[in-house]
């Protein structure tokens, strides 16, 4: 097996400002992925959390030959492992409620996330302890119950 690592810079302001179909994101893409497909990759593995957006896209790029996997659920995997190591995971049966939080501009990420999301959220400033002055200007995040364990 051969990793391949490709860094995709401009992809997450194309999310970001919601143009996710257009001919320059398509471009844009297109210049990351095609790399990859010459090289023979069976696997593209999305190492960012606004990739999935992006998905429908990605896959038509790549090809139906090509597996694309989302991390997001190995990343609530173990965020659930970790809970459960800290004995903070809630033994409650009521469903969880979903949480935004934001190192950037609260009021574009809010309304970027409520277009993103599909329904209406509402975004929180992340406390300055939680993160550093290198932090993105624009993160968010989600806290929710994990599915139950199978």
């Amino acid at each position: 097996m051969k990793i391949e690592v490709q860094s995709c810079p401009g992809l997450v302001e194309q999310v970001e400002n919601l143009d996710l179909v257009s001919e320059y994101t398509r471009k844009l893409a297109h210049q990351y992925i095609q790399p990859l497909m010459d090289k023979g990759v069976d696997t593209l593995v999305l190492g960012c959390t606004h990739y999935p957006f992006l998905d429908p896209l990605i896959k038509e790029i790549a090809g139906e030959h090509i597996l694309v996997i989302d991390t997001g659920y190995a990343v609530a995997k173990e965020v659930k492992r970790r809970l459960v190591n800290e004995n903070l995971l809630s033994t409650s049966s009521n469903i969880g409620n979903d949480r935004f939080y934001t190192s950037g501009d609260q009021y574009k990420a809010e309304e970027t996330m409520n277009k993103l999301w599909g329904s209406p959220i509402i975004v929180s400033p992340l406390p300055k302890y939680y993160y550093s002055s290198t932090a993105s200007s624009f993160s968010v995040s989600t806290l929710r119950s994990p599915e139950p364990a199978s």
